[in-house]
């Protein structure tokens, strides 16, 4: 009778458990920041949080399967091999990563047993002269190389594809090598004739591997997108020269009178703007970079020709519900004229209601138990901008209202939402709506400069990055595709999908 894999049994259902804990993601997950900030445990804790329900069984039982068989053939060195894996895994994404700021799963440990699986069955095919078998073993690791490759190559994940998530070909790729690493010390009592073949075939296996890991990050970017982005350059070096602290020093946010200087427009004596950037709240976790955000983008709005005297920043302590609504509601109607266009911009925290399915913008004070009487609801919003007797109003969110983090909170004890809330203008409106994030989406930050990332790039395309025809003139539609593309290019980096949405009746309409 074959021993029963009890450790298998148990991580797998630590994974299930952890998944159903509500605190669980956030306390367990691979978190760089974390993890520099000295919550090591994250190195091996994060391949037991899961993303969604199936992400969760994909990875469940397929760990549950391919564990049980290596435990069973390894018994007391099974554990062995599973706590180094798990450990080495998270290592490796911490330095040969940089750029990923978070990631989840069983899939790089559920790899390394798979590795394990195919080398140890053939290397008893080579010992008991099994071609068929040694074929076998060989298909399996094509297959795998196979797999990873689409899953760089596409960014989307094979089997279990989940909103929001994305593969982290590096995690299966260390995987991987921790398999080989992990036969190699475990096959020492192989005969002779099989170590001999296995030092020739494991230092190849090893190379590949160690060259795959680090193409992730030099096929990335193409060679004209590095040249607009210093930060992607920095990126490359560390791949290729292994600078690391040089990564971590350059990954400050920069001092603000080092930001690239606002693009001039010509004076616009009848546009406002009312902006709104909240960092830290009074019952809320902290929505990074949130006041820096709307500092930067009154300057730039000031730029595009709106008078200093026609903008309103509100930040901090300032930004109540009260002062929303009594600058939304009573401050505008009385300035603005039929000749006005009116900007509203807010970076901070949505909060979604579970229940409703209405969305909110949260002020300092805002409260995730008592969205109806401390938030702003986004449809008040857009209907009070709806009235305003002006020409035109675009309004721009670097918020997100899935409840999933980012910059987005949720009642304590609800799940994140996972249906679709987009943001679309009314027919007819003359609203032109730009969004941080799809309605399942998380709107992270870009800490590297100190923005979030949907108003870094905002502020880029402002400046005159977005101006694809070469013009000296701006459309809506130009704008959002040179923030799409940017957003999600970065947003993959750091292993998530962020989606910028754009609703406007028309496009074409001129910013500059």
């Amino acid at each position: 009778m074959k021993p029963i894999p009890w450790i298998t049994l148990a991580a797998a259902a630590a994974s299930v458990l952890a998944f159903f804990w509500p605190r669980a993601f956030d306390a367990l997950s691979y978190q760089r920041a974390g993890i520099l900030a000295g919550e090591w445990w994250r190195l091996a804790t994060g391949h037991l949080a899961h993303g969604s329900a199936r992400h969760l069984w994909w990875n469940f039982f397929t760990f549950l399967v391919l564990g049980a068989m290596v435990e069973i053939r390894l018994g007391r060195r099974y554990p062995i091999l599973l706590c180094a894996s798990s450990v080495a895994i998270g290592l490796g994404l911490l330095v040969l990563a940089p750029h990923l700021q978070w990631y989840c799963g069983l899939s790089g440990i559920a790899t390394m047993l798979y590795v394990y699986l195919c080398l140890a069955d053939g290397a008893a095919a080579h010992r008991g002269r099994n071609p068929l078998l040694l074929a076998a073993s060989a298909a399996g690791l094509i297959g795998l190389s196979a797999k990873v490759a689409y899953e760089h190559l596409t960014g989307s994940m094979l089997f279990a594809r989940t909103a929001g998530l994305v593969p982290v070909p590096a995690a299966h790729l260390l995987g991987a090598l921790a398999g080989v690493a992990g036969f190699g010390m475990a096959s020492i009592g192989l005969p002779a004739g099989v170590r001999r073949a296995l030092s020739r075939a494991v230092p190849a296996v090893l190379v590949v591997l160690l060259l795959a890991i680090c193409a992730p990050g030099l096929a990335a970017a193409s060679p004209g997108d590095l040249a607009d982005s210093p930060v992607e350059r920095r990126e490359l070096d560390f791949f290729i020269g292994g600078r690391m602290l040089r990564v971590l020093q350059e990954a400050r946010p920069p001092h603000p009178e080092s930001e690239p200087k606002v693009r001039a427009a010509a004076a616009r004596p009848d546009d406002f703007a009312l902006v709104v950037g909240i960092s830290d709240y009074r019952s809320l976790p902290p929505a990074d970079h949130g006041s820096r955000d709307g500092e930067a983008v009154k300057r730039q709005f000031q730029a595009l020709g709106v008078p200093e005297e026609n903008i309103v920043l509100l930040t901090g302590e300032r930004a109540t519900r009260t002062d929303l609504a009594k600058y939304l509601e009573e401050w505008l109607p009385r300035n603005i004229s039929s000749r006005s266009r009116v900007y509203f911009y807010f970076s901070g925290h949505g909060g979604p209601d579970p229940t409703t399915r209405r969305r909110y913008l949260m002020p300092w004070d805002g409260d995730a138990s008592f969205l109806g009487s401390t938030a702003y609801p986004l449809q008040a919003l857009y209907a009070n901008l709806e009235r305003l007797p002006c020409k035109e109003v675009v309004v721009i969110l670097d918020a997100c209202f899935s409840g999933a983090g980012g910059r987005s909170v949720l009642a304590k004890g609800a799940r994140p939402l996972v249906f679709s809330l987009g943001h679309v203008a009314p027919p007819g409106s003359r609203l032109s709506i730009l969004s941080a994030a799809a309605g399942d989406e998380i709107a992270g930050s870009f800490d590297q400069q100190g923005h979030g990332l949907f108003t870094y790039h905002l502020l880029e395309a402002l400046r005159g990055g977005a101006d694809a025809d070469g013009d000296g003139h701006l459309t809506l539609q130009e704008l959002h595709s040179y923030v799409l593309k940017n957003v999600r290019r970065e947003a993959r980096r750091q292993n998530r999908e962020q989606t910028p949405e754009l609703s406007a009746a028309d496009p074409d309409l001129l910013l500059y």
